[in-house]
């Protein structure tokens, strides 16, 4: 729903700013709980520049270096508590969706139901000033001669029924 009702109902929806807390926090339980099982490296490198004292001073360079990696061992509890963590992140962003589909289907109720109204109003107004028309032809008939009361009032009745309906819709 790309109207700017959608966004204004998304964005006041309690349960979908809940939804989203609870995701940010399960976000970073699983970011804690994977922070322990990440791998580490580290590196040395060295300069060294030496004199041989034999006699001669030759100059030498020398260069040195390593690096390790340091890999945690598989720990049963820590992955399932990643596990856990992971699972509780997947069921709240699910939350989250459905929360939005929620609120997007009631607003699209809301202007079904709102354009049905208005379409009824829109009708009901036309069958009135139909109905007025009859009415000033009924009164004209019945000024001639050839109309009678009971067809005046019976479209006056039916007239201020009709505009009832109208200001009760």
């Amino acid at each position: 729903c790309a109207l700017p009702i959608c966004e204004l109902a998304l964005n006041a929806q309690p349960l979908i700013l809940i939804a989203e807390a609870r995701r940010q926090v399960d976000s970073e339980r699983l970011e804690q709980a994977r922070g322990g099982l990440r791998p580490s490296a580290t590196g040395v490198l060295g300069y060294q520049r030496e004199f041989l004292n034999s006699g001669a001073t030759v100059p030498f360079t020398s260069l040195s270096g390593g690096a390790q990696l340091s890999v945690p061992l598989y720990r049963p509890q820590s992955d399932a508590t990643i596990n856990q963590a992971q699972f509780q992140e997947e069921t709240s962003r699910a939350a989250i969706v459905e929360s939005r589909q929620d609120v997007l289907s009631r607003v699209s109720e809301a202007f079904i139901v709102a354009a049905q109204a208005a379409e009824e109003l829109n009708l009901l107004e036309r069958e009135r000033a139909v109905l007025l028309d009859q009415r000033r032809l009924n009164q004209r008939r019945m000024e001639g001669g050839a109309g009678t009361r009971v067809e005046f009032m019976e479209t006056s009745a039916r007239s201020e029924s009709i505009l009832a309906q109208i200001e009760a819709a």
